[in-house]
C-alpha cells in the first residue's frame, strides 16, 4: 500500500531520489493544487518526468525553431489574406462579418441608430393610427354612429408628440440598462477577502524561503534578508501550533536564521552574522551550517579588529572570541569526517568537509598570531620599563618593590646607574621588613642574593658620606640591619653555600667583618646570625 505524501515532505532531495513516474506525477499534482508557490520545484519535477516518460515529454515539450518559424509564416499569410480581402479566400464572408461585428461602435453612431429605430417605430404607429381612422370614417358613411358612441381620435400633432416621447424615453432607458448590465461591478474589499484562498503557514513559509533563495542567487541581499526574516517571524508565531507539526521543534526556524547568517556574511556584517547563527544554534544545536557560519564570521571579525588575544583555546572559549570559533570548527570537522567515512565517494560530502578543515586551520593560525602579538606586547612593555629604570635619576628612583619580580627588575636596571644612585636606592627604597616580607616563604634566587650583597657592600663601604655626587652612602647601622634581614630569609643557607669561592662570597665575608668592626647593636645581631650560618 502506497504511503500518502504530504506537501511538507516534497523537496528537491525527494525528487532526486524518486524514479517512479506515477509518484512524480502525484508530487506535481499536489504542488499544482497548492498553487504557484513552488515554481522551481515544479520545474524540477517536470524536467525529471520528461526524462523518464516519453509521452509526458512529447506533450510538454517546447516547439522547435523550425516549428515556430512555420507557425509564424502561417499567421503572417493569414493576416495578409485578411488585409487583401480576396473573394476567393476561404471563409472570406465569415471573416468579413466577424470584422464588422468586432468593430466597436462609436457612441454617436449608436445613438443615431437608436433614434432611427425610434423614429421608424413612431412612423409605423402613426400609419396604424391613420389606417384605423380611415376605416372608421368609411364605416360611419355606411352606418352613422349612435349618440352613445364616442368619436374616434384623430391623428393630430399633439397626439403625435405623445406617441414619440414615451417610445424615445423607453429606448434610452433600455439602452442605458443594457450598458449597465454589461459592465461588471468591482468587488468590495469584503468580497475580496472572502474569495482569497486561505494559505497555510507552512506554504507561506516555504514560499517566502524560495523567494529568499531566489533573491540570494540574484545577489539581492536586502530582499533576501527581508524575506527570510518574515519567514522566521511566521515560523516563530506558529511554533506551538498543533496543526503545523512541521514547524514544531525549531528546525525550520534555525534553518531560516542560518540563511540570514549567510546573507550577513556576504554583506560582511560579521557581528550580525554571529548573532543570527547563534539564534539558529539556540533553536537547533545540531545545525552544522549555522555552526560553520558562526565560526567563519568570528574569524573574519577578529581578523579585521583584533581583540585582546587569549593565551589558550580554553581561555578563548570563555571569552567568546577565537577560542569559541575553534570549538565550533572542531565540531563541524568531526561531523564531516564521519560523513566522509560513511560516503567517501560523494562530492556533496567531500567539498564541505574540505571547507571545514581549511577554516579550522585558519583559526589555529589566527590564534598563534594572537599569541605572538601578546608576547610582542609584553616584550615591549618590559623593554619600556627597563628603559625607564635606566633613564631614572637620583631624584626619580623606582618605588619600593612589592614583589620579587619587581625587585629583580630594579636590581637589574641599577647596574647601569652610578654608585650614588645605587646607594640611594638601598638607603631609601629597601628596608629589613621589605626583605623579610618578600622572601618569607620563597627562597631567594642566586642572582638576586649576589646583587643584594654587592649593592649593600658598595653602598656601605665604597660610597662614604660626601662621596660621589655629594650623595650620602649607606649608614653602617642600616647596612648591618639589611644584611641581617637578608641572612634571615627563607632557606638562605642553600644559595649561600653556592657562593663559596666566588667574588660575592668574598664580598659577604668582607662586609660582615667591616660592619662588626664598626660596632653597635646591629653589628652584634649580624655577628650572631653570620656565626649561625658559618660565615
Amino acid at each position: 500500500m502506497a504511503v500518502p505524501v504530504h506537501l511538507d515532505q516534497i523537496d528537491f532531495g525527494l525528487v532526486d531520489k524518486t524514479n517512479d513516474v506515477k509518484k512524480l506525477k502525484n508530487f506535481l499534482k499536489i504542488l499544482e493544487e497548492d498553487g504557484a508557490h513552488y515554481p522551481e520545484l515544479q520545474a524540477a519535477i517536470r524536467a525529471k518526468l520528461s526524462k523518464l516518460d516519453p509521452l509526458f515529454a512529447r506533450k510538454n515539450r517546447a516547439p522547435t525553431k523550425k516549428e515556430e518559424d512555420e507557425a509564424h509564416d502561417e499567421v503572417r499569410k493569414f493576416i495578409a489574406d485578411i488585409k487583401s480581402k480576396k473573394p476567393h479566400t476561404k471563409d472570406f464572408w465569415k471573416i468579413k462579418i466577424e470584422e464588422e461585428c468586432d468593430e466597436p461602435e462609436i457612441e454617436e453612431e449608436a445613438e443615431a441608430r437608436v433614434r432611427d429605430r425610434i423614429s421608424k417605430t413612431a412612423k409605423s404607429a402613426q400609419e396604424n393610427t391613420k389606417t384605423q381612422a380611415n376605416a372608421r370614417e368609411s364605416t360611419n358613411k355606411l352606418d352613422p354612429p349612435s349618440p352613445q358612441q364616442p368619436k374616434p381620435p384623430t391623428a393630430s400633432a399633439p397626439a403625435k408628440q405623445t406617441v414619440l416621447k414615451p417610445v424615445e424615453e423607453k429606448g434610452k432607458e433600455k439602452a442605458q440598462k443594457e450598458t449597465e448590465t454589461q459592465k461588471p461591478k468591482p468587488p468590495t474589499p469584503e468580497e475580496k477577502e472572502e474569495k482569497a484562498p486561505a494559505v497555510s503557514p507552512v506554504s507561506k513559509i516555504e514560499s517566502l524561503k524560495e523567494k529568499g533563495n531566489c533573491a540570494f542567487r540574484e545577489k539581492r541581499f536586502d530582499d533576501a534578508l527581508s524575506l527570510f526574516a518574515e519567514a522566521a517571524d511566521t515560523c516563530k508565531a506558529h511554533e506551538k501550533d498543533e496543526n503545523a507539526p512541521f514547524l514544531v521543534g525549531g528546525e525550520k526556524y534555525a534553518l531560516l536564521h542560518s540563511n540570514i547568517a549567510q546573507v550577513r556574511i556576504m554583506k560582511k556584517e560579521w557581528g550580525a552574522a554571529i548573532d543570527a547563527a547563534s539564534a539558529a544554534l539556540s533553536a537547533d544545536p545540531s545545525n552544522i551550517k549555522a555552526r560553520y557560519r558562526r565560526a567563519l564570521a568570528t574569524l573574519e571579525k577578529e581578523t579585521e579588529t583584533p581583540s585582546e588575544p587569549a593565551a589558550t583555546a580554553e581561555e578563548g572559549e570563555e571569552k567568546g572570541d577565537l577560542g569559541e570559533a575553534l570549538r565550533d570548527a572542531k565540531t563541524v570537522c568531526d561531523h564531516w569526517r564521519k560523513m566522509v567515512a560513511q560516503q567517501p565517494q560523494q562530492p556533496s560530502v567531500a567539498a564541505p568537509s574540505a571547507d571545514a578543515e581549511r577554516l579550522h586551520l585558519r583559526i589555529l593560525k589566527a590564534i598563534e598570531a594572537a599569541k605572538a602579538r601578546r608576547r610582542t606586547a609584553e616584550t615591549q612593555q618590559k623593554a619600556s620599563a627597563a628603559l625607564k629604570l635606566v633613564a631614572s635619576k637620583e631624584s626619580a628612583l623606582p618605588p619600593a618593590p612589592r614583589t620579587t619580580y619587581q625587585l629583580t627588575e630594579q636590581l637589574s636596571s641599577l647596574r647601569t646607574q652610578s654608585g650614588a644612585v645605587r646607594a640611594s636606592y638601598f638607603r631609601e627604597r629597601l628596608s629589613p621588613p621589605i626583605l623579610l616580607r618578600l622572601f618569607k616563604t620563597t627562597a631567594i634566587e642566586d642572582e638576586d642574593l649576589c646583587a643584594l650583597i654587592s649593592g649593600i657592600h658598595e653602598a656601605a663601604l665604597s660610597v662614604p658620606s660626601g662621596g660621589e655626587g655629594g650623595s650620602v652612602g649607606l649608614p653602617h647601622e642600616t647596612a648591618a640591619e639589611l644584611l641581617t634581614a637578608l641572612l634571615s630569609t627563607h632557606n638562605v643557607d642553600f644559595p649561600l653555600s653556592m657562593l663559596a669561592g666566588e667574588t660575592e662570597g668574598e664580598k659577604l665575608g668582607e662586609l660582615v667583618k667591616g660592619l662588626q668592626e664598626k660596632g653597635g647593636e646591629a653589628a652584634v645581631r649580624l655577628k650572631e646570625r653570620a656565626g649561625a650560618l658559618g660565615i
